[in-house]
């Protein structure tokens, strides 16, 4: 029996080692396994939860629903706009798409990188976190 609280027994001793680079100290790595499994799952707090959308009420599910459905209409519509203005915007700056599309350049490299960047994007932050894309990316807009 150790004397103190902070004095570990004399037959845990020997595992001290393993105990320093254990996340959990005084057990075992194959027994931390199963409880280290459990102990990773996020779950909900029951089922009447409010936080889980499916208990969300229908008004809110509804403006989720709007919000993002309007945000990827007026992105998607925003992209292509240019392209009904692209002769007169080649009249107005002296822009020639005799050589090269200039006028519809915008419009391929916008639709392009929608098209790209999540395949690439999407798994390495997966990886290593949304945060830093996050981050990253507002950075980008400002």
């Amino acid at each position: 029996m150790p004397s103190t609280p902070d004095e570990k027994p004399s037959s845990s001793r020997d595992n001290s080692s393993r105990e320093a680079s254990s996340p959990h100290p005084g057990h075992d790595d194959d027994s931390n396994t199963q409880e280290d499994a459990r102990e990773d799952i996020i779950d909900w707090e029951g089922q009447h939860d409010p936080d889980n959308p499916k208990n969300f009420p229908l008004w809110r599910k509804w403006l989720i629903t709007t919000t993002v459905c309007l945000v990827s209409f007026v992105v998607g519509l925003n992209s292509t706009s240019i392209t009904a203005a692209a002769l007169s915007i080649n009249e107005r700056f002296h822009v020639s798409d005799e050589h090269f599309p200039h006028s519809f350049w915008p419009v391929f490299a916008w639709n392009t990188a929608a098209g790209i960047v999540p395949m690439v994007a999407l798994p390495l932050m997966e990886s290593f976190g949304f945060r830093l894309y996050y981050l990253v990316g507002f950075r980008c807009v400002i």
